[in-house]
């Protein structure tokens, strides 16, 4: 064995070692806390060796390969010793901790306590003038923390203002909101002291994007040799259309008392404090009726009728078997046999059923008993309370007059005041938006017609020109709806819609069909692939409606940084989706005997969308990284979704290393590594969120 190839062996063997090395220690974080891992995992002195030698190792093979002479690639795998540098100049020798300040006390504070309880001095003074927690115009949502602050250094006085996403600089200091006392005289700032690390990682990132960029022009790259590949000018289509299944909510049994669909209508147009803002009642009401029931509308009656239906007219509905309730164990304690229960169904001679359960149980058997308490809690509430301010004898009223009523009342919540109300076009368009989701239906349909469309291709070699149309004008279709219901949730909010994990499925979604639709002409496998696809995240976003909310964003996610950091992440792992039902296809393709040719031509592209998919992770990775040293006061805190994603990025990694890992080079192992590959990006997306929790716990 030469010493380029132990050098070799050497390098990729070590980033194995760290990938399981990181799989472990998420693993040992849930198991016994985030304390113990990050001291003897992350930032063990075994760990650190490790980084190190790789650093070493790689630099040194990198040099023997000669990878200088393609400046782009070179650099590209600088930027990454730059990175690892900086992050070990921060670990050595950067400050990193908390000062608490009092208003009303006037103090002035010289140091700052770090998470070991050590005390580090600082070359001046800093005293709090003022806070101020800044709230949404007409709710209690918070906006923002503002701690006003007066530095005096060497006699001189300046006074600065710390905020949610604005941090303060002075003499390589940085000072971060943090948090704040009860009182609204107290504010507790991160203060971090990393002159050099920050700025050696920081010139890392820039690197790292240039190079990125760069590498796509190189010339004599694997990339453009990958687009002039024979293999891509001698596409076909081969494509069927397949037909879609959508729900219909069917108006069978007996229907339990409720006001008529026109006043209901009214009923809902009213203003309503929900999520801590001012939103149409009809929010609330769609909200009330998906979480008890898990649809937005019972036997053919509206979610606004269900509502006032339950709130005029309790006693017809206690009896009625609208209560959807999930596990064995909450099912047995209620008596039910079925997916439903009534609200009489959780009492027995007015005693609570649930009270024992809920103070014995533990475990996974808690989580459906805790559902169904909550979802009892909510009906009790809108039964028994006057959470609505409304007078209950408008139920007695002729539906004309309960119309009246209804607009009357609206009325007059619109004359109290306008701080906090929505604008009459944004009331409207969220009202459009409740009744114009249309997810499920289309989901099932896209999926349908997407996994049809794919396993015929993979069964047949006839061109089915007519079918490429359809489904071209199928995508074109659901992309246009997409594309306005996004559209709507924005101006709503007020914000990019990118916080939460039904909207994050629905952005997925959105790239599928911008992708396929793009690449359609020159990737045989596009229409069905983002067809099926787009299915899928419209599928897994309905997951987030069973509690669907549009909220006000929290202080710290307000960001620009955050909606690029998402949306790029959010992309690859698209592309990423792409190629594993490559790898599939091509499975199914070998399985069958069928040409080479074909599954050589699905290497090709797979491997050509390695490329910004691996790449748009790693910018999305280190974007995320400066928002968080923005926001949070350091760049990386070893979360589980963080790990995650490292993890993504250097399993994919390994196969843009073709040239230096042989195994890469056949088809079907490439196939196979699509495949198998996938799986991280599945556990970084709902294995943390589900499973590892974490900050990033938002699906």
């Amino acid at each position: 064995m030469t010493g380029k190839e132990l050098l070799k062996y050497a390098s990729f063997g070590l980033t194995g070692l760290i990938t399981v090395l990181l799989i472990a220690a998420t693993i040992l974080e849930k198991m016994y806390g985030s304390g113990f891992a990050y001291e003897e995992i992350y930032t063990s002195p075994f760990t650190i060796v490790l980084w190190c030698l790789l650093t070493a190792v790689s630099a040194t093979y990198i040099i023997r390969r000669h990878l200088w002479k393609h400046v782009a690639s070179f650099c590209l795998h600088l930027s990454f010793v730059l990175i690892l540098a900086g992050a070990m100049v921060t670990h050595l020798w950067g400050e990193q901790g908390r000062m608490h300040l009092r208003a009303d006390s006037g103090e002035p504070s010289c140091c700052f306590i770090t998470a070991d309880e050590d005390t580090c001095d600082m070359p001046f003074t800093v005293v709090l003038k003022s806070f101020e927690l800044k709230n949404y115009a007409g709710t209690s949502a918070p906006m923002d923390y503002i701690s006003t602050i007066e530095i005096c250094d060497r006699g001189e006085r300046s006074e600065a203002t710390v905020s949610m996403n604005n941090i303060h600089r002075h003499r390589s200091y940085r000072f971060y909101q943090s948090g704040f006392d009860r009182d609204g005289q107290g504010a507790t700032l991160a203060v971090s002291h990393d002159p050099w690390g920050i700025r050696i990682t920081y010139s890392g990132y820039l690197l790292l994007i240039l190079s990125m960029a760069g590498f796509f022009f190189q010339k004599g790259s694997r990339f453009r040799s990958l687009l002039n590949s024979p293999a891509l000018k001698k596409t076909f289509l081969i494509l069927i259309l397949a037909g879609g299944s959508f729900n219909a909510v069917s108006a069978n049994g007996n229907v339990p008392k409720t006001i008529s669909r026109e006043a209901a209508d009214a009923f809902g147009d009213m203003y309503f404090y929900y999520n801590d803002r001012i939103c149409p009642l009809q929010t609330f009401a769609r909200d009330f009726t998906v979480k008890i029931y898990g649809k937005p509308s019972y036997k053919g009656l509206t979610c606004e009728q269900v509502l006032a239906g339950w709130f005029f007219f309790p006693e017809s509905w206690r009896c009625e078997p609208m209560i959807k309730i999930k596990g064995a164990d909450a099912k047995v304690i209620l008596g039910v046999d079925g997916k439903y229960a009534s609200l009489d169904d959780f009492l027995d001679r007015g005693i609570y059923k649930l009270e024992s359960a809920l103070q014995n149980m533990s475990g996974d058997n808690i989580k459906n008993i805790h559902a169904a308490n909550e979802k009892f809690s909510l009906i009790t509430m809108v039964c028994a309370t006057d959470m609505l301010d409304l007078d209950r004898r408008i139920a007695l009223l002729e539906p004309a007059e309960q119309i009246r009523a209804f607009a009357k009342m609206r009325m007059e919540q619109a004359s109290e005041g306008a701080v906090g109300y929505p604008s009459e076009a944004v009331f409207q368009a969220e009202k459009l938006y409740n009744s114009s989701n249309l997810n499920k239906p289309l989901a099932m349909f896209c999926l349908t017609v997407g996994i049809l469309a794919f396993l015929a291709f993979c069964l047949s070699d006839k061109r089915l020109t007519w079918l490429r149309i359809c489904l071209t004008c199928i995508c074109v279709a659901v992309f246009g709806y997409l594309t306005f219901h996004i559209g709507l949730r924005w101006f709503i909010s007020g914000h990019v819609p990118l916080s939460n994990g039904n909207e994050t499925m629905q952005f997925m979604a959105w790239c599928s069909l911008i992708l396929c639709i793009s690449i359609r002409n020159r990737f045989r496998f596009a229409l069905p692939v983002g067809i099926l696809l787009c299915g899928a995240a419209m599928l897994v976003s309905m997951m987030g409606e069973a509690n669907p909310r549009i909220t006000l964003l929290m202080p710290v996610l307000q960001s620009p940084l955050l909606s690029i950091h998402v949306m790029v992440i959010m992309v690859s792992y698209v592309l990423f989706a792409f190629m594993m039902l490559n790898g599939v296809a091509a499975f199914i393709i070998s399985a069958r005997g069928g040409s080479i040719e074909r599954v050589e031509y699905l290497q090709t592209v797979s491997n050509i969308m390695l490329y910004p998919a691996v790449f748009l992770l790693t910018a999305g990775i280190f974007i995320g990284a400066v928002w968080a040293n923005i926001s949070w006061g350091r760049y990386w805190g070893w979360d589980p979704k963080e790990v995650w994603a490292l993890i993504t990025m250097l399993v994919y990694s390994l196969g843009l290393h073709a040239g230096s890992l042989k195994w890469f080079r056949k088809p079907m192992n490439f196939h196979l590594f699509c495949i198998l590959a996938f799986i991280s990006v599945l556990i970084t997306y709902f294995g943390v969120n589900f499973l590892l929790g974490g900050l990033h716990s938002y699906a």
